[in-house]
């Protein structure tokens, strides 16, 4: 079963990876060169301390 945190942790992760992408798809001249692993190690820390704040404000 889908838990709704779930649910909402991932519309935000999801909306800011669609985000990134119109951003690099827009800015071909690449003004903030970015690694790909470094955004996939942000996105991850930013979901584990999302799903941590939500679950401790429970």
């Amino acid at each position: 079963m889908v838990e709704i945190e779930d649910v909402i942790i991932g519309a935000f992760a999801f909306a800011g990876i669609a985000t990134l992408v119109i951003y690099v798809l827009t800015n071909p001249g690449g003004m903030i060169p970015l690694n790909l692993q470094d955004v996939a190690v942000g996105s991850f820390v930013v979901f584990a301390l999302s799903k941590v704040s939500f679950l401790s404000s429970l």
